[in-house]
Formats: structure tokens, C-alpha cells, sequence
């Protein structure tokens, strides 16, 4: 998947699907979303992930108790603690958190590194900032009760740099599974997911061993890079190897989000549109070389295919978004944080909604800035969505300055009120606890 190697792609996922479902295999609980759009695949994987990780686990002898503190004390555990989407979307939570009413607490279970400006830049919004990566559970236990944490909440799911096992044994009265993994954790001792209704509709719930709680609209807001300065560079079309006057098609995705389905699409797309270009982000010569061969296969010339390598600065990667005239997203993963950059370049996207969590994401964000035009629910409509609003730069435009008016004063970048939702949620759930 990382390299666009998609031989014998059906015949393997067909088979880790049967597999699956007859709870004989998982797989990487992540990778999963970037390969099927079925909730109750997915919970059987997660449940199948957890029930083989934990077969020969002890539990612990520690329990903790609920608390009677004068402030309801959240801690907030994190693999991601540095340059990551999830940091990014969190930042502005951790600054605007009530602290007449909260305590936070940070646990940060990232691989120590020197120089994590992107870390350094949150600490002072918590109570206590613990570093608890190389600690055993045993003394994560400890702390935990030492400083009467009410509810714990799981920024990383079963994603990388996860500590699973201190959620699976209860390390607080009230544990909430929220942003970083988008689905079900797969055991009962994680007691909430916090969700919005169009990312698990109602109907879903049957999907998930948490319960699903509800932000009143998105659940996610737009992220923040705290230390990236204001870019001071326009970048021009030449300079970026783009032709100056035809259509570009922007699909800047992780390589793993790309699957042959969506890519036949976008081939559709490209030649219906015949001045335009597909521009992807890849350093990986052998990707290269694989996704133009893909090309070639679908009867798109692979020269119509540009590749633009990674800006570590959020803002440069904002101005060179401005040089596309429209965002293709995956499916069945869309895009989730990185929506934020698109609307911050009033870039337009189109977007396949499906029946999965991951797949809803694209749609809940678009929905709640009133952009529904831009959502379908299946490829043709994807296809010919984006054909029609590249072949007719008046309704192109027309989107892109709707975009400029919408994203003003909406709700989802506004980073008080969303905490100030998010915080009656955790209130509601520690007052049906208490």
C-alpha cells in the first residue's frame, strides 16, 4: 500500500475480510479503515486485535476509585506529543480548557526526544505534565491515583505509540476514547467514544463497545500549528513543475489512503478533463514509478501524474495548496485533520461518504460549513462532481469564494466554544458516573 503495489489487491482483501469475520485473523487495527468501509468488520477486528493481545494478560491489583475533587481532573494520554495531526487539533483545546472548573493533566507516552518544541509549546496549559513513556503500568497506576484523575482520556487508540493495557486494566474511573483513533477500541473497559451524529449515526452504535457520546455538531475542530510562522513565500506554478493554465487535481494523502478503486476514479476524472494534471505527494522512487504504471494500466498517460515531495512548514503547505483548483479525497478513509489546510486555501474537495466512521468525517465537517454539494455517496456521482466543476471555472469559482464566506466565524474554528462543548460532554458523562 505504502509503495502503490496493488497486485492481487482484491484477491487479498477479499480474503482477509472472510478471514476476519470468521474471527480466525486480525490485522493492524489501523490499516484496516484504509482498507474496508464496514463497521462491523472493524469491530471484530478490533475485538479480535485485543482478545489475542490481552489472552495472557494479569490484570492489575490497582483499582482506582472515583474521586471527590473540588475541580473534575482530566488527563489526557498521548503517543502524539509532537509534529502530528492529533497535537495539532488538541493544542487550543489544552489552551482554552475552563481552569476554574478543570484541572488538566498531561501524560505523554511519546518516544522522548530532545528539542520537542511542538510538546514544549503546551505544557504550561496543564496542571502537571507527566512523562510517562518508559514507566511501567504498575507506576502509571500509581501516579494516576496519586493525583485523583477522574477521566482519562485516549488521544491514541490502537494507533502507534499506544499504551493500550493501561486502559484495558482501568487506570481511571472514566476512560473516553476520543480523536486519535477513529473507531471502536474493542474492549468494555473503555466507557465512551466521542463522536458527533454523522461520524457514528445512532443506528451505529450497535458497532462500538464504548458508548457513544455526542458533540453537538463535528467532533473534530480545525487544528493549529502553534509554532509555524505566517509563510512569507508564494509559490508560482512553474516553480512547483505544474502546467500554468489546466486543471490540477490536488491528492495529497497518505500513500496507505490510496487504494485502486479510488485511483481508477480519479483516472475517470482526468480523462474526462483533458488539460489537467493529478499532483500527489511522494518521495519514494519506487511509488513513483508503481502509481505511473497504475496510470498507464487505467489509459491515462503516467506523464499527467506530478509529484511534489513534503513542506515541514503547515503555512507553506498551505500556500502551495492554493496553486491546485480541487482536492480529490480517498475513500473509505478520508481525510480528517488535514480538511483544515484545504479550507484554510479555499480549496474545494470532493468527497465519497460511506458507512464507516472514517469515511463519514469528510462529510461532517463539509455538512457543518454547509458545503453538503461536494458530498456523494458513490463514485459516479464523485467522478462526475468533479468533471463538472473543472470544466466550468465559473461554478469553481463560485465554490471557492463560498468556502472564503463560510469558513468566517464558523463554529469549528473557533477554539473556545468547541472546548466549551467538548467540556459539557465530559460533564454530562462524569455526572451519570458520580
Amino acid at each position: 500500500m505504502s509503495i502503490f503495489d496493488w497486485e492481487n489487491f482484491d484477491d487479498l482483501t477479499k480474503l482477509m475480510k472472510e478471514r476476519i469475520l470468521a474471527n480466525k485473523i486480525y490485522i493492524d487495527p489501523l490499516l484496516i479503515y484504509y482498507l474496508f468501509d464496514n463497521p462491523e468488520l472493524q469491530k471484530n477486528n478490533s475485538s479480535n486485535f485485543i482478545n489475542d493481545k490481552f489472552k495472557n494478560f494479569s490484570k492489575t491489583i490497582l483499582k482506582n476509585n472515583k474521586t471527590k475533587n473540588d475541580k473534575i481532573k482530566i488527563g489526557y494520554f498521548s503517543g502524539d506529543f509532537y509534529n502530528h495531526p492529533v497535537f495539532h487539533t488538541m493544542a487550543n483545546i489544552f489552551k482554552n480548557h475552563n481552569k476554574s472548573n478543570f484541572e488538566i493533566y498531561g501524560f505523554s507516552h511519546t518516544p522522548i526526544e530532545k528539542g520537542n518544541l511542538w510538546k514544549e509549546s503546551v505544557t504550561e496549559y496543564f496542571k502537571k505534565f507527566y512523562e510517562i513513556n518508559n514507566m511501567s503500568d504498575e507506576s502509571i497506576f500509581k501516579l494516576v491515583a496519586e493525583e485523583k484523575i477522574d477521566i482519562a482520556i485516549n488521544l491514541t487508540g490502537l494507533t502507534k505509540n499506544s499504551r493500550t493495557s493501561i486502559f484495558y486494566n482501568r487506570v481511571a474511573p472514566i476512560q473516553i476514547n476520543y480523536l486519535g483513533y477513529a473507531g471502536t477500541m474493542g474492549f468494555k473497559s473503555m466507557d465512551y467514544i466521542i463522536a458527533d451524529s454523522t461520524v457514528i449515526p445512532e443506528i451505529d452504535q450497535k458497532h462500538y463497545l464504548e458508548k457513544v457520546s455526542y458533540l453537538p455538531r463535528c467532533y473534530i475542530p480545525s487544528s493549529e500549528d502553534l509554532l509555524s510562522k505566517k509563510s512569507n513565500k508564494k509559490f508560482s506554478r512553474s516553480e512547483l513543475n505544474l502546467p500554468e493554465k489546466e486543471i490540477v487535481f490536488c491528492a495529497f494523502h497518505n500513500p496507505l489512503k490510496i487504494n485502486p478503486e479510488i485511483f481508477n476514479v480519479w483516472i475517470k476524472i482526468l480523462k474526462r478533463t483533458k488539460k489537467s494534471v493529478l499532483w500527489i505527494k511522494s518521495n519514494n522512487e519506487t511509488a513513483k514509478k508503481n502509481l505511473k504504471h497504475q496510470a498507464e494500466r487505467g489509459g491515462l498517460n503516467p506523464q499527467r501524474i506530478i509529484f511534489a515531495g513534503r513542506s515541514e512548514n503547515i503555512n507553506d503547505h498551505i500556500e502551495k495548496l492554493k496553486l491546485a483548483d480541487l482536492f480529490l479525497d480517498t475513500y473509505p478513509y478520508n481525510s480528517h485533520s488535514t480538511i483544515y489546510d484545504n479550507l484554510k486555501a479555499h480549496l474545494p474537495m470532493i468527497i465519497r461518504e460511506g458507512v464507516s466512521f472514517p469515511s463519514r468525517v469528510g462529510s461532517s465537517v463539509y455538512s457543518s460549513i454547509n458545503l453538503n454539494e461536494l458530498v456523494t455517496k458513490n463514485n459516479l456521482d464523485y467522478e462526475n462532481i468533479a468533471v463538472d466543476l473543472a470544466n466550468s471555472s465559473s461554478k469553481l469559482n463560485k465554490i471557492k469564494n463560498k468556502i472564503k464566506t463560510q469558513i468566517k466565524n464558523n463554529y469549528l474554528f473557533n477554539s473556545k466554544k468547541f472546548t466549551e462543548d467538548l467540556e459539557k460532554v465530559y460533564l454530562e458523562i462524569f455526572n451519570k458516573k458520580t
